[in-house]
Order: C-alpha cells, then structure tokens, then sequence
C-alpha cells in the first residue's frame, strides 16, 4: 500500500511531510521492535519530516459504513502545492 502511495506521489509532486497515527496495540508487542511503522514509512518515501501520535482506536469507513478499528495505522501525505497554469 505504501509503495503504491509513493509511485503516486512520485508521479504527482514530491512529499514534502508525513503524519503517521498508529494504534497503542502496534509496535514492540505485535513487530519485536518499538518502531515498526515509522520505519517502513522512512523506508517507502525516505527522509522525510515525520509526525503523529499514538491512539487508542482509529475511525475509518469499511464499505461506506464507518467502524471503530485496533491495531491498524494511518498516515497522510503533504505534498508540494502545484502552481496554478495560465
């Protein structure tokens, strides 16, 4: 999913920050290490500043409905604004 984000991107205008919400039930006790998704974010679209915070459940829509989800992580990318044609 991430790779697909970045290709996007890449096609698009480049990512210019990331904000990463991550669920307090990832990390250490579901990867073996604290910083998991910070890591493959880093590793899909390089240095990049990064932000977020840990929660506690994330709201998100399953097929139109929007659900209560654990152990998942969500991002959004800033990208470059593009310059308006004349």
């Amino acid at each position: 999913m991430l790779d697909a984000c970045r290709l996007t991107a890449a096609e698009a205008r480049e990512s210019v920050g990331i904000l990463l919400f991550i669920c307090n039930g990832r990390g250490r006790g579901l990867f073996g290490v604290s910083n998991h998704d910070a890591g493959i974010v880093a590793q899909t679209f390089g240095a990049r500043p990064t932000a977020g915070l840990f929660c506690n459940g994330e709201i998100g829509p399953v097929g139109g409905t929007t659900f209560l989800h654990g152990y998942t992580s969500s991002f959004g990318i800033f990208r470059e604004k593009v310059a308006a044609q004349k």
